[in-house]
């Protein structure tokens, strides 16, 4: 704004001098100040037009503006014109020019501007054009992730928002008359208070390669111009100005105001005002016209949506999820159709003993599980779509799902076995696996343990609920690392926990409720670490310790056990 103010200045001394002041000269400079009123914003604008060249036909001539909006946007405008007189009565020129702006988020930016136009006495026809130097600027941004599924691909969703501020290309175009006023009786003479009424339409166009939608629509202006407002300055002017435009962004737009034109520099040794002003014609005072063109750069704020997927593997086992299957019905017929590398998604009721195969995750469906990107390390959860799942079995000997490899996971299954006086475990993990979790499942009615765990196996166990269970609801044989953290053991036909010889155990957040015999049982030469545990209403011992080379216990309870409770 300041440099715009010192250019108007220097331009203004420029052509106040004696060169642009010698007789003949038919052209002076004016100043112009002006305020606006909108239903949008408010501005001040001061305006300088001076000839820098002229002949009795044509001219070459300066337009400066500078202008100051509500909410600390300021611009400035500069532009070079030429006109030149033409037969009946029409004015023809272009000019060209350079814009600059500072927006309200703080951002400049710069355009060339330029335009062509056909001036009569009773008819305007303009049309002009706008080039930003700069396309956008950044403001903010901010990141999402989500987990998407789609068919047999499961990955994370990274969404950014940027917004970003637009400088917008385009033109606009208009066409205007004077309304003749003599009836009115407001016509007066070359020197003396006289009216002007002119309307204008139009139309607009703004758009920017990355920008979702124009800003386009009608425009329509009025404008009615009091001649030698100043008695005793010729060629001033008070201009009473309307405008209307519409476009589907910024809707409706009205801005009216007042603009003072102030001749100066004039011939005959007049330091203010024009005494040439009234010996031209009509034709001639029109060569003197400001340039019109829209007020500003055209700027818009706009949220731009990036995206990208990445692979994901099991945040708990690490294993790539390079695909997606879904069993219906059959656990083990999918599992092996899958191969390694699989998330398997089971839905509704699965009937009979089922397996899943090693680097699988088997989860089911209205569960979740934690997923991981495999380049940034994003953890999401992710929730499998379909209907709960439940794992049955009908037959003596069945156990209902038996994991028969490493990096297993499985998760949000309800498991139901065969009850009483038959045999088979809710879970039975064979020997020798590593990188095994249990998450989320719901054991009951078994034949015989709700999770049997067999030799030399490394085991997480989390929020495991068994009820009902002809035998233990935990069972772990030897030489095993197990971790159990929260859960439930309740109405065991045995103990509730069951630690065989030469495991290492981590036992966190458990409730162990109506065991057959003792609530928890510690067999010969295991590592035990218990805390925030209960255990209460048991047939036996809350807790049997063998021979065990270290047991620590932290925050215990027990309570209602038939022989001691620990």
């Amino acid at each position: 704004m300041a440099a715009a103010l010192a250019c108007i200045t220097a331009v203004g001394l420029v052509c106040s001098g004696p060169g642009v002041a010698a007789a003949g000269r038919k052209w002076t400079p004016w100043f112009e100040m002006g305020g606006f009123l909108s239903n949008e914003r408010a501005r001040g604008q001061l305006g300088l037009w001076a000839p820098l060249w002229q002949s009795d036909t044509a001219l070459v001539f300066a337009d400066l503006d500078a202008k100051v909006f509500q909410h600390d946007v300021q611009e400035g405008n500069a532009a070079l014109g030429f006109r030149v007189m033409g037969p009946g009565g029409w004015n023809f020129g272009g000019w060209a020019g350079y814009d600059h702006r500072h927006t309200e988020h703080n951002n400049r930016f710069d355009q060339v501007a330029f335009g062509l136009e056909a001036l009569h006495p009773f008819l305007d026809l303009r049309v002009n054009g706008y080039i930003p130097t700069e396309e956008r600027e950044y403001l903010s941004s901010s990141t999402s992730f989500a987990a998407v599924l789609s068919q047999s691909n499961l990955f994370i969703q990274h969404r950014t928002d940027t917004l970003n501020e637009y400088a917008l290309y385009g033109f606009d175009a208009e066409a205007g008359i004077r309304v003749p006023l003599n009836g009115l009786g407001l016509s007066g003479g070359p020197d003396e208070l006289s009216h002007d009424l002119r309307l204008y339409a139009g139309a607009f166009w703004f758009d920017q390669n990355d920008f979702r939608e124009e800003i386009s629509g009608p425009r329509a202006r009025i404008e009615w111009r009091i001649d030698n407002v100043l008695s005793s300055v010729s060629g001033s002017r008070l201009t009473a100005d309307i405008e209307y435009r519409y476009d589907d962004l910024r809707r409706n737009q009205v801005d009216a105001g007042l603009r003072l034109r102030i001749p100066f520099g004039g011939t005959g040794g007049s330091v203010i005002g024009d005494p040439g002003y009234s010996s031209l014609d009509a034709q001639e005072r029109r060569m003197s016209e400001g340039i019109r063109r829209d007020v500003d750069i055209v700027t818009w704020s706009q949220t731009d949506i990036s995206r990208s997927n990445e692979a994901v593997e099991d945040a708990l086992t690490g294993v790539d999820f390079n695909r997606v299957a879904y069993a219906r019905g059959d656990v083990t017929g999918t599992s092996n159709a899958a191969g390694p590398n699989s998330l398997i998604i089971v839905n509704g009721t699965v009937v009979g003993s089922q397996t899943l195969r090693g680097n699988q995750t088997l989860q089911g469906g209205g569960s979740t599980i934690l997923i991981r990107g495999r380049n940034t390390g994003t953890v999401l959860g992710f929730t499998a779509p379909g209907a709960a799942a439940r794992l049955t079995s009908p037959g003596p000997i069945n156990d209902n799902l038996v994991v028969a490899g490493s990096n297993t996971h499985v998760s949000g299954l309800s498991i139901v076995g065969s009850g009483p006086g038959t045999a088979g475990d809710g879970v039975d993990i064979g020997s020798n696996k590593s990188n095994v979790f249990l998450v989320d499942l719901v054991i009951s009615n078994t034949g015989d343990d709700g999770v049997d765990i067999d030799d030399n196996n490394f085991v997480t166990i989390s929020n495991l609920q068994t009820n009902r269970t002809s035998e233990s609801g935990i069972s772990i044989e030897g030489n095993n690392n197990v971790t159990i953290d929260g859960g439930s053991i309740m109405n065991s036909g045995e103990d509730g926990l069951q630690i065989n010889a030469g495991n290492i155990v981590s036992i966190a957040g458990m409730t162990i409720s109506g065991t057959a015999e003792d609530g928890l049982e510690l067999r010969d030469g295991n590592t035990v670490t218990i805390a925030d545990t209960t255990i209460s209403d048991t047939g036996d011992d809350g807790l049997d310790g063998g021979d065990n080379k270290m047991v620590t216990v932290t925050n215990w309870t027990t309570s209602r056990t038939s022989a001691s409770g620990g």
